[in-house]
């Protein structure tokens, strides 16, 4: 039978080489107990199993040679995985292929513990939002019924409001309370990204009409729909590309591209009017457009980006 592990790596500023431990004894029990209860409270802050909910890739920081690691047994193929700290521990929530959850606290002493959530099971596939509440209860925000597309997350606004998307391409508030269900039939797997202001953006209209099937399916967007969230759902814009373009991908990207203390939309745009490819597009909210790139011919173009400042300005 196979044996599946996490890995929990620890960074150390002098450290020159790596000790790998064996996994940590499970005994005694966390100082604050997880309460498993069902209902959501006041959520404080929240992670994902993306880096940020900008969908933004960058990162700041630096960091050194591994020190030590700790080995985690699981009890089968994780899929995804997402973590978050409270002031004594850190939580470690693992969805296993078969959307079985399995999570861990991680004490200061570095001694595991399994503990459980409030929700035991999740679709097959889909990625956990992991939160934490005013009391650093942690919890699983996800609503689980067949409405809900079972390969997005849901996004978590600042005011503790939970968003996430139906089966039938609308953006959900409130999933799991008194649900209000607004229009942008966005695809079925986009990924809902959040800028500074509470603002949402995803990709929306589908379209089959471009076979690539780059991210496992053909089903590609038409446009890209900017959400106001404060205090009611309102579209702000819909940016389309025009013609018989479309975006590849399962969400934009928010960052400042032109430094003007807004934020943008970062896409790849194919189906191009000026031949074969895809090139990457960046957009201010009002659907301007600040800078594309080259065509890529015959291939996809990822977001994973280059950016520098230039006299003639922003280059790709």
């Amino acid at each position: 039978m196979s044996k599946w592990f996490f890995l929990i790596a620890f960074v150390a500023c002098t450290a020159c080489d790596i000790k790998s431990n064996p996994p940590t004894p499970v005994t005694g029990q966390p100082q604050q107990p997880v309460n498993p209860g069902s209902n959501l409270g006041e959520i404080d802050k929240a992670s994902y199993t993306h880096t940020n909910p900008t969908g933004n890739r960058v990162v700041t920081g630096s960091g050194s040679i591994l020190e030590t690691f700790l080995d985690i047994e699981l009890s089968g193929k994780p899929q995804w995985l997402t973590a978050i700290s409270s002031t004594d521990f850190a939580y470690y929530v693992v969805a296993l292929e078969n959307g079985r959850i399995e999570a861990f606290i991680l004490r200061p002493d570095r001694v595991v513990i399994p503990v459980g959530m409030n929700i035991e099971v999740l679709p097959k596939g889909t990625p956990p939002t992991l939160a934490l509440e005013s009391n650093e209860r942690p919890v699983i925000v996800n609503a689980t019924e067949e409405e809900f597309a079972s390969t997005s997350s849901p996004i978590v606004l600042s005011s503790g409001e939970v968003v996430q998307l139906g089966q039938n391409g609308d953006l959900v508030r409130n999933p799991r309370k008194e649900r209000q269900n607004f229009a942008v039939n966005a695809l079925p797997d986009a990924r809902i990204v959040l800028n500074s202001l509470d603002e949402l953006a995803v990709l929306t209209d589908p379209t089959s009409d471009y076979q690539h099937g780059v991210l496992g399916d053909a089903i590609e967007a038409r446009s890209i729909t900017i959400v106001t969230t404060d205090p009611e759902f309102a579209i702000l814009n819909t940016i389309v590309p025009g013609g018989q373009s479309v975006i590849e991908g399962v969400s934009p990207i928010w960052a400042d591209i032109d430094e003007d203390g807004e934020e943008d939309l970062l896409v790849t745009v194919s189906n191009n009017e000026e031949g074969d490819g895809a090139k990457l597009v960046a957009y201010r909210k009002n659907g301007d457009t600040i800078a594309e790139g080259p065509l890529s011919p015959g291939g996809w173009r990822h977001q994973l980006a280059v950016y520098k400042p230039a006299s003639s300005g922003p280059q790709y």
